[in-house]
């Protein structure tokens, strides 16, 4: 009999059911989505044994194959119950139906997964401890008290073990595991918790602890307590966790704190921090209802709060910064170090800068030696690294910055089918890459910038990983178009595929249009630090018009040169100095300016040498490098680590008040329309000369974009007839920006959207490059 489409996530339809409340049937189900590896089969069995229906139900490597027999009336109430009732961690993108001729099936079974076939179901994401499993670590009467790989068909490691589908032990690390027989009676009872939990184990059989000491100094205590003992003496320990191992020290030590700065070379980037509780958090930062339901998500990432003045956190771990990330344990491990030591830790990840987290033993071993006094690890093989996820939440909303552990590598579910496979390679910083099938964008973990061997190697491993995983062969590969960017070399070295390139910065509007299902002409805002424009210039301050298929550039940023090009974003001085020159020539050296005395002179005519001559100094009309250069010349900073350290500068310098604006020249005589900043900056020096406070500036230069961007959008709206704004990019990180930009926005009548759990930064490129190369499919660069 011929198949029918009951409902997805996008479309719901009842069923034509052509029978008697009262004539049995025979249905077939499939039904896709994340629906393996996370107590589906066990919940469908429960449903049908409830229901009275007889039947199985076992995996495939399409989804989750229900077949039932019952009255027609029955089979409904199993279809809705089946939608409202589902597990937790699990989603429902598909569900098909196909009625087939009564087979009298005897009770209701789960049975051993299909081979293989095509391969199109959601992956698993590794899911935080659960309430019933944390309450058995500290039940000293259960058999796994203190075990710290306590798990259940509710929680527990997911994509980080697998090593094939579908998902059963035999194709885990935990294959490397027997099940004793009580474990394996808990796995076979479909009453119990643990039925069919892939990773079920307990002390008797399954993974343990062990502690490498670094430092010459002898173990004499278990692991767990060697490391508590060490972490109170104000030592660095290297932890193994789900999707790799973290950097751990007591983050109220600030001796601790400061020689894990020296240790990793990370002066300033702030670290996140992992607390026993909400209640241990509540004392030390403000938490909102929003924070607070995001904290304890099964995905459990680290979450950006606000400090308390009586914070007790050392400030060094986020030095200048109002705000600290944050999490809960997310792993029985995590949950045992933190309530047995009563201790708040930095859990940073043990790697350098945006290199991927390191995950295997070996790996660690080698690279933590001279980074950490011990290692806490475990014999539990990771098979996949996965790195933290990290969400802000703005306008009670959340806006993600990292999409990785808890997320990936779930899809993104989009309205309109993808014609054929698509590889979308993402940016060069905070990467990650996308592979497209029918309606699911599947999204790699972080991967994290790709400016060293050994972030190019996790790219590339993890595309092999994800194409074997899910079994699709990509017909079209869309990338950056900058040259040198290695995403991009992967994608012009790969043989078979049509190659699509796709702007930056459309990519960033088409990632929001994506998450938020739009496909009609939207005004974009796309404001970030750096992306090459199609006239092979640095872009970075955009108004777009159009949809996912074409894009116009309707306005911009007035060009700047960018001494020293991209190498100037740890250098903003230098852009520092582009600006005032632009805007006030040889009178730059009669302002007595702060910044010039403090980067001197000698240095300051360098940098003008540059801009006269053109030497390696491209042009550029990036918001980013407008608020790197304002955060200078209000505040020197002699130097800068970490990208978007200037402009968290100036952020951090406002109060976020909204005050009067500085003026601004917008130019619409020739399109695109140009926005010149000169008499903004002009402002500033003014105010400076006259003494105002550089946070009351700060302010009115955040209010100025503000004012500047609902201009410019009231502009495009009058010629273009448009009423929805997409927000995207990087700078929108900044919150009193996107707060502002939403409220002034939507106070004129704009339907005003931002990426949510789709990365607001370059973490969400590959969704729209994803996106946009399948509109221009006919297309080739």
């Amino acid at each position: 009999m011929s198949e029918t489409k009951i409902f997805n996530s996008a479309y719901t339809t009842v069923p034509d059911v052509k029978a008697g409340l009262d004539e049995s049937q025979h249905w077939r189900l499939l039904v896709k989505g994340t629906v393996q590896g996370v107590g589906f089969r066990p919940f469908v069995f429960r449903l049908a044994k409830k229901l009275g229906l007889t039947g199985r139900v076992y995996n495939n490597s399409t989804g989750v194959i229900i077949d039932l027999e019952g009255k027609s009336e029955t089979l409904e109430k199993f279809l809705v119950q089946l939608k409202s009732e589902k597990p937790p961690a699990s989603t429902i993108t598909e569900v098909n139906r196909e009625i087939l001729p009564l087979q009298y099936c005897g009770d209701f079974q789960i049975q051993k997964s299909a081979g293989k076939q095509e391969l199109k179901l959601h992956v698993p994401a590794d899911i935080a401890t659960c309430p019933d499993c944390e309450r058995e670590i500290f039940d000293f009467k259960d058999k796994r008290y203190e075990y710290p790989f306590t798990n259940c068909t509710n929680c527990g490691p997911r994509y980080t073990i697998i090593r094939d589908l579908p998902y059963d032990r035999p194709y885990t690390s935990m294959a490397d595991f027997k099940m004793c027989p009580e474990c394996q009676s808990e796995y076979e009872n479909p009453n119990n918790r643990r039925f069919h939990a892939q990773p079920n184990a307990c002390p008797r059989c399954g993974p343990n602890l062990g502690f490498v000491s670094l430092n010459r100094e002898e173990s004499f205590l278990l692991p767990l307590e060697e490391t508590i003992a060490r972490l109170k003496r104000g030592e660095i320990i290297a932890v193994k966790g789900i999707g790799g191992f973290h950097l751990a020290c007591d983050a109220k030590n600030p001796q601790a704190v400061k020689r894990l700065r020296e240790r990793k070379k990370r002066t300033a980037k702030p670290f996140a921090i992992m607390a026993k509780d909400c209640e241990t958090i509540q004392n030390s930062c403000e938490v909102t209802p929003t924070e607070l339901q995001i904290l304890q998500s099964s995905e459990r990432p680290i979450v950006l709060l606000r400090r308390k003045k009586n914070c007790p956190i050392v400030g060094e771990v986020a030095p200048n910064l109002q705000y600290l990330g944050v999490m809960l344990p997310y792993t029985p491990l995590h949950h045992l170090l933190l309530k047995k030591s009563d201790m708040i830790l930095v859990m940073t990840s043990a790697n350098n800068s945006e290199e991927p987290i390191l995950y295997r033993d070996e790996q660690v071993l080698k690279k933590v030696a001279g980074l950490a006094d011990g290692i806490l690890t475990h014999n539990r093989k990771i098979e996949r690294f996965c790195d933290d996820s990290v969400v802000s939440v703005i306008l009670d909303k959340p806006v993600a910055w990292r999409r990785s552990r808890g997320f990936a590598p779930k899809p993104l579910m989009v309205k309109e089918k993808f014609k054929v496979p698509i590889f979308a390679a993402g940016g060069h910083f905070k990467n990650t890459f996308g592979l497209a099938r029918e309606n699911d964008i599947f999204i790699s973990p972080h991967i994290g910038d790709l400016e060293n061997l050994e972030s190019y190697q996790a790219y590339q491993d993890t595309y092999r990983y994800f194409q074997k995983l899910f079994e699709i062969k990509p017909e079209i590969a869309a990338f950056d178009l900058h040259p040198e960017y290695l995403a991009t070399k992967f994608v012009q070295n790969l043989e078979g595929v049509k190659k699509i390139g796709v702007q930056h910065h459309e990519a960033h509007i088409a990632s929001c249009m994506a998450e938020h299902g739009l496909s009609e002409p939207v005004i974009g805002v796309a404001f970030d630090g750096t992306g090459l424009g199609w006239d092979g210039r640095i872009w970075g301050g955009e108004f777009l018009v159009g949809d996912s298929k074409y894009f116009q550039r309707v306005a911009h940023l007035k060009y700047l040169p960018l001494p020293g090009g991209e190498a100037a974003i740890l250098r903003p001085a230098q852009m520092s100095v582009s600006f005032l020159w632009d805007v006030f020539g040889e009178e730059m050296y009669n302002l007595n300016l702060p910044l010039i005395s403090k980067l001197g002179i000698a240095k300051t005519k360098m940098v003008v040498q540059m801009l006269q001559s053109g030497l390696n100094s491209p042009l550029c009309s990036s918001l980013g490098r407008i608020f790197d250069a304002v955060s200078l010349v209000l505040n020197y900073r002699a130097e800068i680590t970490y990208e978007g350290e200037a402009a968290v500068a100036l952020e951090m310098l406002a109060n976020g008040d909204r005050v009067e604006s500085y003026p601004y020249i917008l130019d619409f005589k020739e399109s695109p329309g140009k926005i010149d900043l000169g008499l903004t900056l002009k402002g500033i020096i003014q105010d400076l000369q006259d003494g105002v406070s550089p946070s009351e500036m700060a302010d009115k230069f955040h209010t100025t974009i503000i004012e500047m961007v609902s201009s410019v959008c009231l502009k495009i709206k009058k010629e273009y007839d448009l009423n929805r704004v997409c927000l995207s990019g990087g700078c929108f990180m900044n919150r009193i920006l996107l707060e502002g930009c939403y409220g002034r926005l939507s106070s004129l009548g704009f339907e005003v959207y931002f990426n949510s759990w789709i990365p607001i930064n370059d973490g969400g490129l590959s969704v729209g490059q994803a996106i946009i190369a399948n509109q221009r499919e006919n297309l080739c660069a």
